[in-house]
């Protein structure tokens, strides 16, 4: 045989070699990739999925809280409780459901909403009808307003830390007392507390405790605060003093500017305020957190104040 057959038969030999190399590679991976996308219905290929996922598990748990919030509303009609006094309410971002009822019916709704969550394994938080509430932001000065300011200082103190001082947990959206109840801001990543370790914690107080959702933390609003100011200071803007305030409706950052510093014509004033405001949205929002609202007033001159 001449070597130039030899040459083409081993050629030959060795590509049909690579190809059914090749055929094999191929089979096991389409076979590799069928296994992954039938593992429970789930398509590698979506980055959409993960969302979705998601999505479905908090609607499906809506769902849930929303069909066992009816049945709870059947079991206080069964037990007697006037239903036109009372208002049920699904809290899907904190998993419970929170019920409002007169002071008379407190403590028996308690007992039924204890037993009631044994059996279902969700939170039902009792509270007083914020309806009863007095009108107005004003505190009322009620006897019952010493009992909220204890229970501030008690959770301010389960805060402290030797050394340290008080550290605000990444659930903490802030606090305060309003009207004739104590008002407690969860940040939407609550860091692993739940209602019912709060309400446990309040113990007797916990009916006058109100739980709201807030998108910050406590410490991303004072961190906010010190950024902003911090570079408003920078650029040789007379702050005197600047901190988060709390109330009802939400945390904002105030800043107090030095009134010396500023036009004594009121229209010229008004402008440079809404300047420094200007100034401080845009540092927030290189911040990731244009959202959090800015009050910005001229004070008289003082010594620096901070948070």
């Amino acid at each position: 045989m001449s070597k130039r057959k030899s040459f083409l038969i081993i050629l030959a030999i060795i590509c049909l070699v690579m190809v059914s190399t090749l055929s094999v590679i191929k089979a096991a991976l389409l076979h590799s990739n069928g296994e992954i996308n039938s593992l429970s219905g789930k398509t590698t290929n979506n980055p959409d999925f993960t969302i979705k996922e998601k999505t479905e598990t908090k609607a499906d748990n809506k769902t849930k809280l929303q069909r066992v919030n009816e049945d709870l509303l059947a079991l206080l009609k069964e037990n007697n409780i006037n239903l036109e006094g009372c208002s049920s309410t699904v809290v899907e971002d904190l998993d419970y459901i929170l019920v409002q009822v007169k002071k008379e019916d407190i403590e028996t709704v308690k007992k039924l909403a204890a037993d009631f969550e044994a059996k279902t394994g969700v939170c039902v938080s009792v509270k007083k009808q914020l309806a009863e509430l007095p009108d107005g932001h004003e505190n009322s000065g009620s006897f019952n307003q010493t009992k909220l300011v204890i229970a501030d200082g008690m959770l301010m103190q389960s805060f402290y830390q030797n050394c340290v001082g008080i550290v605000y947990p990444d659930w903490f959206g802030g606090s305060l007392i309003y009207r004739d109840a104590y008002v407690l801001f969860i940040a939407k990543d609550k860091g692993g507390i739940t209602v019912k370790e709060l309400d446990t914690f309040f113990g007797d107080t916990a009916s006058d405790v109100f739980y709201f959702i807030t998108k910050y933390s406590y410490n991303e609003l004072i961190d906010t605060a010190n950024k902003v100011a911090g570079t408003l200071l920078s650029e040789g803007y007379a702050l005197c003093e600047y901190y988060v305030n709390t109330e009802y409706e939400g945390a904002f950052v105030f800043i107090g500017v030095n009134e010396m510093s500023l036009s004594e014509n009121e229209d010229i004033k008004n402008t440079e305020l809404q300047n420094i405001q200007n100034r401080a949205a845009e540092i927030a929002e290189e911040m990731g957190r244009g959202d959090i609202p800015f009050l910005i007033e001229a004070v008289e001159q003082t010594e620096l104040q901070m948070d």
